[in-house]
């Protein structure tokens, strides 16, 4: 059985996909897709942007995965039997699954995305999410104990494949938490000017609820599509919707989704992306075909 995993969001320029959007028409037609529902060009907004200008990153990354997933079935005649998504890749999931047109989910998330500037905007004390790896797993909630005193707070936001975790604090705690993970010796890759995943997220999501999801009707998914929230197999539109909007405030740990898809019987993953990136996905419990922009270039040459 295989399943459509769509991976987190992680900050990919414009250039390093150039060639995959000139050559895919698949590629293409979902960013025409994406351009229709925003009212402006989608990829020359992404060539355009700065790391942190989420919308035209997220709308972006999500109109490349699922055209890599298109490419998938449309070339290979992959089929899959169920889907899911770490972190932002729920979003994808949701498209790939059938809830949400993606025109509609771009729209969504253009919103979302002045929910979020605001919220955070309005805060007394920043926050930011660092992403780092090679910590000792048992040694992470240590750091991240030690980094909040005096007077801090921060809180594990990702428990990701290959030892790879993202806390989420204030700014200072953040800045504490990046020192100490350097002097152990493990590789910070990137830190993000917001917090997600977390406790302190429900207001915001209550707000994005109200704000950016209203008037959107979610459709009952296709296949059955896996939480990673809680590892359930969800297939309603509501259970969906709810789902997606928990990811505010619940950790992503990667475990519970791979235990989810594991009981469903699932033994391959699907992912868009890169092979390097994901060759130990899954702890070795599932064969991974990775699909990625340059494979699918090449071979639309």
């Amino acid at each position: 059985m295989d399943a459509l995993l769509f991976p987190g969001l992680t900050p990919a320029r414009h250039r390093h996909v150039r060639r995959f959007l000139s050559r895919s028409p698949l590629a293409r037609r979902r960013f025409d897709e994406c351009s229709e529902a925003l009212g402006y060009d989608l990829e020359q907004a992404y060539a355009d942007a700065d790391i942190y200008d989420w919308e035209p990153y997220q709308c972006a990354f999500l109109a490349i995965n699922l055209a890599l997933a298109d490419w998938a079935r449309v070339e290979k005649g992959l089929r899959v039997e169920a889907v899911c998504g770490q972190s932002f890749g729920g979003f994808a999931g949701a498209v790939a699954a059938g809830c949400v047109p993606l025109g509609e989910m771009a729209a969504l998330l253009a919103r979302s995305t002045v929910v979020e500037r605001a919220f955070f905007d309005a805060l007394d004390e920043p926050l930011a999410c660092v992403f780092f790896s090679r910590v000792d797993v048992d040694h992470v909630d240590e750091l991240v104990a030690r980094a909040e005193q005096p007077g801090g707070w921060a809180e594990v936001s990702v428990r990701a494949d290959r030892g790879v975790h993202a806390v989420s604090g204030t700014v200072e705690t953040i800045a504490r938490l990046e020192a100490a993970v350097r002097a152990r010796g493990g590789i910070v890759y990137y830190t993000i000017n917001r917090a997600e995943h977390c406790r302190r997220m429900l207001p915001l999501r209550d707000r994005v609820e109200r704000e950016a999801y209203a008037g959107v009707v979610f459709a009952d998914p296709a296949v059955p599509v896996v939480s990673d929230v809680t590892g359930e197999v969800l297939r309603t539109a509501d259970a969906v919707r709810t789902d997606l909007l928990a990811g505010w405030t619940h950790a992503t740990v990667a475990e519970t989704l791979y235990d989810g898809v594991s009981a469903l019987g699932v033994r391959r993953l699907i992912v868009p992306g890169p092979p390097s990136a994901f060759r130990r996905h899954g702890g070795g419990r599932f064969e991974i075909l990775a699909i990625s922009p340059a494979s699918v270039s090449e071979a639309s040459r």
